[in-house]
């Protein structure tokens, strides 16, 4: 070989070992997970890990080390329970070169579960096919059971109606209504001049005629206001008033909205009629399952959930402190308790003491929810941490929201995922404080994260009020390419900040989502709803349809797209809405001229900037000159009580005043006939 030839062969092994060396993984650590293995063991394929938490601690472990490139937890096939929130701090995290990540050896195949199973060991109760099984170790609050991997509904009630408040506080709330409050100035005031209008109602006489004294004590109360609804037990029931005393305040007195007001009440054996009906009786600690025929829950697998958030992410608002650059991908996220105790806001126990005349008050019962659910809890918890990735992950069977996303987390990533079974929400963006206004540059609100490609469905299944998305005091969101269905209220919220003031909720990014047959239950809300001031806020290339109106429903119309109090400075193009019951689009306390169109499209016909406007008035004015729902509009007037107040006073004042004129023409008219000058 010459020379020349050596140097050619030479440079071709150089280049060879150069590219081989480039893509050898040696800096890579892989960690494996089995439900068979021993938290003992070193974590590889031939001797995994148990749990979890030892994962994390090898991990950690791991990243002091210093030299790995992405260390990975492989879980293998299997359910992994916990038995307590997963929580990952600052040094658990990855760093800028140093991914970590948590994900399925199969993806589809892996279960982080909050839940536990129930002993084997039910036995037959006096009923026909009833069981029943007794819990002899803590389960806390047992509200939830899943039977194989399903929701199992709770025995329930039909759906009942109130017929008003308390009778001696009815009086109360008219006066209130008469003077023209608005319905949450209403509810404020009242609330601090008395607490008592919104702890009870009356009911339709012979309503719960069969109820048992066991069946009261164990009983939860599901009643709908407006946009939202709240949960209690029942105090007190009075069956020779017909009403009912709520061991916790409803956020709203029943007869704000409606006299005639939907509830339901579950839990009671007497409503366990249907196979696969259950009920928990809290004194035994008894679960009571209305078997289907043939079946025997000793061959079945029961869960409750135990635990309230599955993973927390927890760091220091410093950004060199954050818990940063963690992954999980292709796990399942499963079973978290639905909270009680649940309360609007704090400032009711300054209301809220227990006295002689309500003596059954007890404030770690029930749930009086703020909008949109947002407090009640979630499976993952995202404070003081970035870039934490979750790819084809689903999250289900839970008893509240899914994710939440909150102070000082930046660049946060929810990707291909699936959500749907949940208590509340799908995803929370953003801190929940109430009317935040701009002042000053806010380091601790999230910005810059993504909800993308993803499917949001079959959510409030117990949280009636829980929001598909919900972007509150957040800068910079992302939401691209989801699907949002079958839900009772609205699809996508955007915005925290009542009134036309500088909000911090701003440039974010709506666009390419479908959202569908949500609104099935509430009211006053819509595919997308908004709320004040909004630069920068794009809503763009989104389909909206499919949007119905209960008829149970109270309180103001379902649209497309809700622009409530406030919101301004939102672009709004290339979209297309069609088949919603009430109006497209709708404004409260909005001005059509601070949104800027593009073009969109309404029921098929395109429209472009201020034709765009037109055509939605236009189309809005044939919606209030449609008889049905006109006369559907004129109900929510007349239902109210202080409409047939003012209509009897009118019709006083008419008669009155018509009497004086009849009266003065008589006078005129005798004056005239027999020419009398005074």
């Amino acid at each position: 070989m010459n020379i020349k030839g050596f140097f050619i062969a030479f440079l071709k092994i150089t280049v060879l070992y150069v590219i081989i060396t480039a893509f050898r993984n040696d800096k890579e650590l892989n960690i494996f997970v089995s439900p068979n293995g021993k938290d003992g063991n070193n974590g590889t394929l031939e001797a995994p890990i148990r749990s979890m938490e030892a994962a994390k601690s090898l991990v950690r472990a791991a990243r002091s080390n210093g030299s790995y490139q992405a260390i990975n937890v492989n879980f293998m096939p299997g359910e992994y329970q916990l038995d307590e929130t997963l929580s990952i701090g600052a040094g658990d995290g990855g760093t800028p070169t140093c991914l970590i990540t948590y994900k399925a050896y199969k993806p589809g195949t892996v279960v982080i579960s909050g839940g536990r199973q129930l002993p084997q060991k039910w036995v037959k109760d006096k009923v026909q096919d009833v069981w029943k099984l007794k819990l002899e170790n803590d389960y806390g609050v047992v509200n939830q059971l899943f039977e194989n991997g399903k929701r199992l509904q709770r025995s329930s009630s039909r759906v009942l109606y109130t017929t008003g408040p308390l009778r001696v506080y009815r009086k109360t709330i008219e006066s209130f209504l008469i003077k023209g409050y608005d319905k949450l100035d209403l509810s404020y005031k009242l609330r601090e001049k008395d607490i008592a209008p919104f702890c009870g109602f009356s009911y339709n006489h012979g309503d719960l005629d069969d109820l048992s004294p066991n069946d009261i004590n164990n009983a939860e109360l599901l009643l709908y206001h407006s946009w939202d609804c709240s949960l209690h037990n029942i105090g007190k029931m009075d069956k020779a008033t017909d009403e009912i005393y709520l061991k916790s305040p409803s956020v709203y007195p029943v007869g704000l909205f409606s006299n005639r007001t939907r509830y339901i009440i579950e839990n009671c054996k007497t409503y366990l009629t249907q196979p696969g009906y259950w009920c928990y009786n809290i004194e035994k600690r008894e679960i009571y399952y209305k078997a289907k025929a043939g079946e025997d829950p000793n061959n079945q697998k029961f869960v409750v959930p135990v635990v309230k958030t599955l993973v927390a992410f927890k760091g220091d608002p410093d950004p060199s402190k954050r818990v940063q650059n963690v992954k999980f991908s292709g796990l399942s996220f499963k079973y978290t308790i639905s909270p009680r105790g649940l309360q609007w806001h704090d400032d009711y126990l300054s209301y809220l003491v227990p006295d002689k005349t309500m003596p059954w008050l007890d404030l770690k019962t029930g749930a009086g929810i703020i909008q949109g659910a947002v407090k009640t809890g979630q499976a993952i918890a995202i404070q003081n941490a970035d870039r934490i990735i979750f790819t084809d992950c689903s999250f289900s069977q839970l008893g509240a929201y899914a994710v939440n996303i909150y102070n000082y987390s930046d660049k946060n990533e929810l990707i291909n995922c699936r959500f749907f079974d949940l208590g509340a929400g799908g995803v929370l963006i953003g801190s929940q404080l109430v009317n935040l206004y701009y002042d000053k540059p806010n380091e601790s609100l999230p910005k810059d994260n993504i909800i993308k490609n993803s499917k949001i469905h079959d959510y409030g299944i117990i949280y009636k009020s829980g929001l598909g998305i919900s972007i509150m005091h957040a800068t910079k969101s992302k939401i691209v390419g989801n699907e949002i269905f079958n839900a009772p209220y609205t699809g996508l919220s955007c915005g925290w900040t009542w009134g036309r003031g500088k909000s911090y909720t701003r440039e974010t990014i709506i666009e390419n989502n479908d959202i569908h047959d949500v609104m099935r239950e509430l009211a006053d809300g819509g595919g997308i709803y908004t709320l004040g001031n909004q630069p920068g806020t794009v809503i763009r290339n989104n389909t909206i349809h499919d949007i119905k109106r209960s008829k149970d429903a109270i309180g103001s119309r379902n649209n497309g797209i809700f622009f409530d109090e406030g919101s301004s400075r939102i672009y709004l193009d290339n979209n297309e809405i069609y088949n919603i019951e009430n109006e497209s689009i709708r404004y409260n306390i909005a001005v059509p001229s601070d949104i800027t169109w593009g073009t969109n499209k309404f029921d098929g016909q395109e429209a472009t900037g201020s034709d765009g406007q037109l055509l939605v008035s236009t189309k809005t004015l044939k919606y209030w000159l449609e008889t049905d729902r006109l006369k559907l509009t004129l109900s929510y007037i007349i239902e109210s009580d202080w409409f047939i107040y003012s209509l009897i006073v009118f019709t006083l004042v008419a008669v009155f005043v018509i009497k004086r004129i009849r009266k003065r023409k008589r006078i005129k008219n005798y004056k005239k006939q027999f020419n009398v000058k005074r």
